[in-house]
């Protein structure tokens, strides 16, 4: 009895993940996938393998993508998951379970996170209750079945370790420092806008805090906001080889002309109050007023037990876990206000939030806040043992529930599976581009899409031979011969970086007259010619940032932990 009083927790806890993994994963284990909205991550996570094949590092560019003039997609769209993704694939995983991988990759660190994050505040048991409330989340099964935005539940999954480093600097906990670095680094490169949304989630935490300490008339400590302050601008120097470019280099693609305007518009996508308690879970996309093909609701035993929560939070919860508490309340509220078209003057004031599209984004962090607050319901157990019944009869609808929402609409099998998910240079070209095109050049306009490219060197002269030498993501180059000085069409998409030179002499690259790629003048006779992406002063500037940050990073672990040892 002893011996199972002694690990019955651990017990309880490998059954609970595995029982989320198997509701809301389920249907990965299946040889079969499905058609959620956005289907090409497959081609994503070859593209960028096929550039860290190349020696590419950090990925920038995209070479099939772009309609095989290519793209900076990885300059713009948040790279960890394609890194790990392309790991798998380049050690032979196929694909579509490397996409499996990462969704299973990343239910597991979310369940991790949350429980980690609520034992903090409400003790094991209510870890455990939050970690299987987050993990059942709407707003994850709307992430993984019908949208399948990898990087949004990639970002949501970790999430709680960054509130999680907050609490423990306030605790003065030396671990929090590197917590927080870490953390806002993996989400900034998971997911950038819910990473910077999330720097505003935690400066609001923070000035909740302080001012929790002044109305209990304690000494504020400055020290614990600088520490947190300094983490987070830590996080963001990591990962300034991505975010600087992000931001900076936009102004070359027409990202502003495809994902702020007509559909995209914020306006047309606020969530009305009854879809927080009401709605039909389907497969189809967001729409303005109520006519939305998908579900926004929270679900009823999250509600419930939030309630449940929240009053055993008031009624039995000590000074600092009520003081935490009302704090995330106070965001939960927030964030869910911000899904509403109450909060539209503070949409059309934050020139950032254009770029989210869609104001039930914000839902991500409800979630987080809610399935926190779930956890603190345990705190009625002490005082009503058939509280806990109650806790797992909660616990045993949110399963249910997930059992329903946690599905793909349709699961596809062989040749079906290549209409959408064929990883071949040629399909990402001719099919693919059209669906991922917000980072070609603004030339581009609407839907007048180039014809695919055949080739990346093409002579304007049919005197002139051309013999590919190397053709790779960010370089390609050939011997070139011709009885006369002739132009050469490169059908590589303008972007700034690409540098030509003729027999190792750097020569000017000229602008092709009426569309956007380059042309390069090459002399009478033979001739090697290389066409290259390089880093422009921005990248530079960003990739010596983070690469300084890393070190510094690095030997303040080496210095904590030799710290810790003595």
């Amino acid at each position: 009895m002893k011996f199972l009083k002694k690990y019955i927790f651990g017990i309880l806890f490998f059954v609970s993940c595995a029982g989320v993994i198997l509701v809301t994963c389920g249907w990965l284990f299946n040889s079969g996938f499905y058609r959620p909205h956005d289907y090409t991550h497959a081609a994503r996570i070859a593209e960028m393998a096929r550039s860290l094949s190349d020696g590419e590092f950090p990925v920038r560019w995209s070479q099939n993508f772009g309609f095989g003039y290519g793209m900076p997609l990885f300059n713009f769209y948040a790279p960890l998951p394609y890194y790990l993704g392309a790991v798998f694939y380049l050690l032979g995983v196929t694909p579509i379970i490397s996409i499996k991988l990462l969704l299973l990759i990343a239910t597991v660190i979310g369940f991790t996170a949350m429980f980690w994050l609520a034992k903090e505040l409400w003790g094991k048991y209510g870890g455990l209750v939050s970690a299987i409330f987050f993990s059942l989340a709407t707003y994850r099964a709307l992430d993984m079945y019908v949208r399948a935005d990898i990087g949004e539940i990639f970002a949501m999954s970790l999430l709680p370790l960054l509130f999680l480093g907050v609490i423990k600097v306030w605790g003065k906990k030396p671990s929090g420092w590197l917590l927080v670095t870490a953390t806002l680094f993996g989400v900034l490169l998971s997911h950038n806008l819910t990473g910077m949304l999330s720097v505003g989630f935690v400066a609001l935490f923070v000035v909740f805090l302080i001012c929790a300490e002044v109305f209990r008339k304690k000494k504020v400590r400055i020290r614990k906001t600088l520490v947190i302050i300094s983490a987070g601008v830590f996080g963001i120097l990591l990962s300034a080889f991505y975010v600087l470019p992000a931001f900076f280099e936009k102004q070359f693609t027409r990202v502003d002309q495809t994902i702020i305007s007509g559909y995209f518009d914020f306006h047309n996508h606020f969530v009305a109050l009854r879809q927080f308690l009401f709605g039909t879970w389907g497969y189809g996309g967001s729409q303005p007023g109520l006519s939305d093909g998908i579900s926004f609701a929270l679900g009823l035993s999250l509600l419930a037990i939030v309630l449940i929560g929240f009053i055993a939070l008031l009624l039995y919860g000590s000074k600092t876990q009520k003081m935490f508490g009302l704090g995330i309340t106070v965001l939960a509220f927030l964030s869910l206000f911000l899904t509403t078209d109450k909060s539209v003057f503070i949409w059309e004031h934050i020139q950032l939030f254009k770029y989210l599209q869609f104001p039930w984004r914000f839902l991500l962090f409800s979630h987080i806040f809610l399935s926190l607050l779930a956890g603190s319901s345990v705190l009625l157990i002490n005082k009503f043992k058939w509280s806990g019944i109650v806790i797992v009869l909660l616990i045993g609808w949110s399963i249910y529930t997930g059992t329903k929402i946690f599905v793909p609409e349709k699961l596809l099998y062989g040749s079906d599976l290549d209409q959408y998910y064929s990883v071949s240079p040629d399909f990402i070209r001719q099919n693919l581009s059209r669906f991922l095109n917000d980072y070609i050049p603004p030339a581009v306009i609407g839907d007048h899409f180039p014809k695919v490219a055949a080739l990346r060197l093409v002579p304007t002269d049919a005197t002139t031979q051309v013999q590919i030498v190397s053709n790779q993501s960010s370089y390609v180059s050939a011997k070139l011969s011709g009885p006369e000085a002739s132009k050469i069409l490169i059908n590589v998409f303008q972007f700034p970086g690409w540098k030509a030179k003729i027999d190792g002499f750097e020569v000017p690259l000229e602008k092709s007259f009426g569309f956007p790629v380059y042309e390069v003048t090459v002399p009478e006779g033979n001739h090697l010619l290389e066409v290259k992406m390089e880093n422009s002063l921005i990248r530079t500037l960003g990739n010596g940032i983070s690469a300084v940050s890393l070190l510094v990073f690095l030997l303040l672990v080496i210095s904590r932990s030799r710290k810790s040892r003595v």
